[in-house]
């Protein structure tokens, strides 16, 4: 799954990813339902569906779009649909999610 896939399926704040319970969670671990931003490009490294240059690039291009880090921006959002959006974007900027 690309990264804007992983939040669409589950998106978290305060944690990297969260169970079904919204207890901490490792990225990778199987019982992960739920990802930040940041969680979700090393989820999508981790699995192969990016390569972890395109994870970096990808953090770089989101990075340059905030005031704030991306943990912080991800915190305060109110829904999914502004992490999926910038994703999205980050995605297009490296050639995929076209």
């Amino acid at each position: 799954m690309l990264p804007s896939e992983y939040i669409q399926k589950g998106w978290c704040k305060g944690e990297v990813a969260r169970d079904e319970d919204g207890g901490r969670s490792d990225y990778a671990d199987i019982d992960a339902v739920s990802w930040c931003c940041i969680g979700a490009l090393l989820a999508a490294a981790d699995e192969g569906a990016i390569t972890n240059r395109q994870s970096d690039t990808m953090e770089r291009y989101i990075e340059n779009q905030l005031i704030e880090g991306i943990a912080d921006w991800n915190d305060a959002q109110e829904s999914a649909e502004p992490i999926i959006a910038m994703l999205q974007e980050a995605e297009k900027s490296i050639g995929l999610n076209p």
